[in-house]
């Protein structure tokens, strides 16, 4: 199994390629159905989890209520720092929404790896950071007033760093994950969907032209056209 997905986008992508082979050496391939559960928001701390084919649904449970979906991460996207750090159970659900692998790197390959190397602290840091803007994003998104662009900003951040935009999510949990209703939700997409943009499927979203989800995400959709 390639695990080529990890070297090209997300955290991985960025760190050396000597410190990539040696924690792609530390680690192991599993392989996931449909509608599995990877981890469950309680469970003891277990290392790194990267998605590297398919796609994950995150939820999350911040408070007294939940979980709830929160965002759909596609290859290239790490979870479980947290527990490397705090020694703290799991703070994700991630479940399975299309047939996917994915790579885990145990809690004691991470602590040899910085044993062996302080900086790999910093590097598995970096983690932390990146997830950290990733909920930022998806607050700045839940921030837009309007319904429509709220949920093509919910659609781009679900694409991450793909090479191949397709979005394994129902339009259910797009409209729970951009707080938006049913209703909306189906109207939005028939309406990008006329406008070039996507291709609604049955539980899944092609992104057919994502300069111009951006543009209509930004407002911009009337000069993006002229300038097509």
């Amino acid at each position: 199994m390639s695990l080529a997905a990890l070297r090209k986008a997300g955290w991985l992508s960025s760190q050396s390629a000597s410190f990539q082979d040696e924690l792609l050496r530390l680690g192991r391939i599993r392989r996931y159905e449909q509608g599995a559960t990877v981890v469950s928001i309680g469970d003891p701390p277990g290392g790194l989890i990267a998605l590297v084919e398919g796609a994950l649904a995150v939820f999350i449970a911040p408070g007294d209520t939940g979980p709830h979906f929160a965002h759909l991460a596609s290859p290239g996207c790490w979870f479980g720092e947290g527990g490397f750090f705090t020694g703290g159970p799991r703070r994700l659900t991630l479940e399975v929404t299309a047939e996917s692998v994915v790579f885990h790197l145990p809690l004691d390959a991470m602590e040899r790896l910085a044993a062996a190397d302080p900086e790999n602290m910093r590097r598995f840091g970096c983690i932390a950071l990146q997830n950290i803007d990733l909920c930022l994003e998806a607050i700045d998104t839940l921030l837009i007033a309007d319904p429509k662009r709220r949920i093509a900003a919910t659609l781009l951040r679900c694409i991450g760093e793909s090479a191949t935009p397709r979005i394994a999510m129902s339009q259910s949990a797009l409209g729970r994950s951009a707080n938006a209703s049913r209703k909306v939700v189906n109207r939005t997409l028939g309406e990008l969907a006329e406008m070039g943009l996507i291709e609604p499927g049955y539980a899944q979203i092609v992104i057919r032209d994502v300069a111009g989800l951006k543009a209509f995400h930004c407002g911009d959709w009337p000069s993006y056209k002229t300038r097509e």
